[in-house]
């Protein structure tokens, strides 16, 4: 039973890890550790209490606070370099807001070791604050696949032979990738750093696949909320530029430059537009610092 490292990031949502961290305790694949990292909370003081309380369910789990919020990307890093250190088989990257089916892990390593897959997701269905059954039904489905084009960015899409991208909602790993592409680019702090971390595989010939039988639901953007609007648009579309100039053919990367003043037309009172422009013209990345 290969060994698995589940890397959850914390920033302000206790209730949510909270919840997360319990169902994780009801997987019936057993093989695994947690390693909760929090960004720099207000309160990370409640999970603490929790995790003491019942520290006989929870001994699996290891606790890393950092002094300061290095977003998704510098807290995902840092518990990959925690976990490359000692001996796991696959790194399960997994959102604080999630419920995971008791059955999730055990399908998500089946499939990745019979499709000798690098990078494995699942199917992932939406949970909203007054849902109290989960549901797993088409209309509730929020993820099953990722596809791409250069005008919309990342969107879900139903059941398809080539991934373009796994969402880091939940994306186990090989623990071999990481020594073939590096870690996450930390440039994007938050947003489309998956697609740019799967991008990477596939440009490397690594292949990507969706684990049908493999549940969770997702309270979409708890963490993201506490941003606003405006801090969502800054770090969309300065990233979206970002991954742009990684990834896009020639032709396309010509064009994001002019595309930056169309969005300031289309956006004009909007300033974190503005600043997401400026930045990426500037090459100025990671946290919103204006």
């Amino acid at each position: 039973m290969p060994k698995i490292t589940i890397i959850i990031i914390n920033y302000n949502t206790e209730k949510e890890t909270i919840k997360c961290l319990k169902s994780l305790q009801k997987l019936n694949y057993k093989n695994f550790e947690v390693i909760l990292i929090d960004n720099a909370s207000n309160n990370f003081n409640k999970i603490e209490i929790w995790i003491k309380k019942y520290k006989n369910q929870n001994k699996n789990i290891k606790i890393y606070k950092l002094k300061y919020n290095n977003g998704f990307t510098g807290g995902v890093n840092f518990g990959i370099k925690k976990t490359l250190k000692n001996k796991t088989d696959y790194v399960w990257l997994l959102n604080n807001d999630t419920i995971v089916d008791k059955n999730c892990l055990t399908e998500l390593v089946k499939t990745a070791e019979q499709e000798n897959s690098a990078i494995t997701g699942n199917k992932i269905f939406s949970l909203s604050k007054k849902q109290t059954k989960l549901k797993t039904n088409k209309s509730n489905l929020e993820f099953n696949s990722g596809s791409f084009d250069w005008i919309r960015g990342s969107y879900p899409k139903g059941a398809i032979k080539k991934h373009k991208w796994i969402t880091g909602t939940s994306m186990l790993i090989k623990k071999e990738v990481f020594e073939i592409i590096g870690l996450f680019d930390e440039r994007f702090f938050l947003y489309y750093e998956d697609v740019d971390f799967c991008f990477c595989a596939r440009k490397k010939g690594l292949k990507l696949s969706i684990s049908e039988k493999a549940l969770l639901w997702h309270k979409k953007s708890s963490s993201t909320k506490i941003l606003g609007k405006d801090l969502i648009l800054y770090y969309h579309y300065r990233n979206l530029m970002l991954l742009t100039k990684k990834h896009a053919p020639k032709t396309i990367k010509y064009i994001i430059y002019l595309w930056g003043y169309f969005l300031i037309f289309r956006y004009f009172f909007s300033k974190h537009i503005k600043y997401a422009i400026y930045d990426f013209y500037h090459n100025r990345f990671g946290k919103f610092n204006h």
